[in-house]
């Protein structure tokens, strides 16, 4: 029996990739650039098992959904095979949530299948395979910021190094979305009135991204990032119909930390396709921010990560 084991985190994107240029090679309207936190990752196990008629998918401890085991098998036939496998994911991340389960999901997948069926794809090769997967699993491949280039199949780290930051996950709602990141994508790019100018506003929002992420700039980060995420959510909700993931929560906690920011605290929020809230701090502030936050956030929804680590393959 043949087999490897391989971890990945999820990634949060402080600029979003929210739309493709290119439906079928997968290439983004957006530069968009992220960083993976520790806390939320996903472990796949793919074993080439003899007498395998077909493949075999379990995740979380279940046979994965049609849906899910198309997705998966069409992914592994982009590598060099010429086996069936069995393939098992445990995810330690709410699934379908806003939370990029997806992300660490595919990362760990690629991770795993570029052991076990030997392909001698460079990290950046691989990163670009695993796009096809899922597009925001590409930058979970790596640590650091990582960069998305728009219109492009090439993923890369931002070579500068990691401030000493951390984020703050408030779980407002952990159940499946109604609609799907990848269906919401496409009808926002199609009907909503505002995308191109939100795509436009991006261009120089990922420009000076990259300069205050070399120039170890938080602040200017934080607010590129709240920026590009309110831009997204507005873009969304102007398609027709309107796509609104963020709920009466996900506002009232919006306001509350939007008041912070007028009394000079130094955070910054994000959103993904999700009415989950991320908050971008400096570490050396966690347990002061901590304490505000548990003023208006039950402390049991409320999830601290800092940066982690490049996927890659466990050794046991």
């Amino acid at each position: 029996m043949k087999q490897a084991r391989a971890i990945a985190n999820i990634n949060i994107a402080l600029l979003k990739y929210w739309g493709k240029f290119d439906e079928i090679n997968v290439l983004p309207t957006t530069t968009s650039i992220s960083f993976v936190l520790d806390r939320f990752y996903t472990i796949t196990t793919i074993s080439i098992l003899p007498n395998l008629k077909q493949d075999v998918l379990i995740i979380n401890n279940q046979l994965a959904s049609m849906d899910d085991h198309q997705k998966i098998t069409s992914f592994l036939d982009r590598f060099d095979r010429h086996d069936y496998v069995q393939v098992v994911s445990e995810n330690h991340v709410p699934i379908k949530a806003g939370l990029a389960s997806s992300a660490s999901a595919y990362a760990s997948i690629a991770t795993a299948a570029k052991k076990v069926f030997n392909t001698h794809w460079t990290l950046s090769e691989l990163a670009s395979i695993t796009r096809f997967g899922s597009g925001s699993a590409a930058r979970s491949m790596f640590d650091g910021f990582v960069k998305w280039n728009a219109y492009s199949d090439c993923i890369e780290q931002i070579h500068a190094p990691m401030l000493d930051i951390g984020m703050f996950v408030v779980l407002v709602d952990a159940n499946p979305k109604k609609i799907s990141s990848r269906e919401a994508m496409a009808i926002t790019k199609q009907t909503s009135w505002n995308y191109d100018v939100w795509v436009k506003k991006s261009v120089q929002q990922a420009l000076d991204m990259e300069a205050a992420i070399m120039n170890q700039d938080f602040h200017v980060i934080g607010q590129l990032s709240q920026q590009n995420a309110l831009g997204m959510h507005t873009t969304m909700m102007a398609a027709d119909p309107p796509i609104i993931y963020l709920s009466s929560e996900s506002m009232r906690i919006i306001h509350e930390l939007l008041h912070l920011q007028d009394q000079g605290v130094a955070l910054y929020f994000t959103m993904d396709a999700g009415p989950n809230i991320k908050i971008l701090i400096q570490d050396q502030d966690r347990e002061i921010i901590e304490s505000l936050l548990h003023q208006f956030i039950d402390p049991l929804n409320l999830m601290y990560s800092k940066p982690g680590k490049k996927a890659r393959i466990i050794h046991e």
